[in-house]
């Protein structure tokens, strides 16, 4: 049965192997994602990365369409939150999105009172449409109205469709763009802030590793490990406390 012995002994080299990797993982990534809660949580750090974004993506499209992208942000936030964006922008990315979407419903149910906004959002709708929304027919009762007036009523509708269509596929590319670039940032500090974890604890407690290459090359791949992790971790903390709000 020696091939049994040798298995136990690949076995136990390999459990010995691991084990401290999957410790030294562990502590790492929770000592990260304890300090990007508390960065996400206690400081502007989410807010000021989401109205800059956003900010630039309406001052792009205001800079193409010749509108005033001051103006529209101030409309925006006045119908999105009352004038308060530091409460828009401090929300996560897919409640932020949908409050500008609340606001564009308004925009879009009075086009002419908001027509900067309307043209920087619906960027990329087509000129005619614009103008018929802007140029509503006259309100009417379907039965009172000739051929003629139900064909602009049609036309109407049919551009309120486009413009809507087109400013909502505009909307969801700007909540993919900005969550995949926050999703990014946070995997970037994950890996920079396990790194610095990893030096510290050796500097503090195995000073002579810090000058060994090998030791060097495993605390890096620590740290890039723990870094992938840490968000997982932070996920997953997220999750529970969701089921947790939702049991109560």
């Amino acid at each position: 049965m020696d091939y049994v012995k040798a298995i136990n002994d690949a076995l136990d080299g390999f459990v010995r192997v691991l084990w401290p990797l999957a410790t030294a993982l562990a502590g790492v990534g929770l000592a990260t994602m304890a300090v990007l809660q508390v960065i996400k949580d206690l400081t502007p750090a989410r807010r000021w990365f989401q109205q800059q974004l956003f900010e630039q993506w309406v001052r792009r499209r205001a800079k193409k369409t010749g509108q005033n992208a001051e103006d529209a942000l101030t409309d925006l936030v006045g119908l999105a939150t009352a004038g308060d964006a530091r409460s828009l922008y401090d929300l996560p990315i897919e409640q932020l999105a949908g409050q500008v979407n609340a606001a564009t419903q308004v925009v879009l149910d009075y086009p002419s009172q908001h027509e900067a906004l309307l043209r920087i959002l619906a960027y990329g709708a087509s000129e005619e449409d614009l103008r018929s929304l802007l140029a509503p027919p006259p309100r009417r009762r379907t039965e009172e109205m000739s051929d003629s007036e139900r064909q602009i009523l049609t036309t109407f509708v049919d551009a309120r469709n486009r413009v809507t269509h087109q400013l909502q596929r505009s909307l969801d590319a700007l909540q993919i763009a900005i969550g995949s670039r926050w999703k990014w940032l946070m995997q970037l500090c994950s890996v920079i802030f396990s790194g610095v974890f990893i030096l510290v604890a050796l500097a503090l407690f195995a000073p002579g590793s810090v000058a060994s290459p090998r030791r060097m090359i495993f605390g890096l791949v620590v740290a890039i490990l723990g870094g992938f992790l840490a968000p997982v971790a932070r996920d997953l903390v997220a999750a529970l406390q969701g089921l947790r709000t939702r049991a109560r």
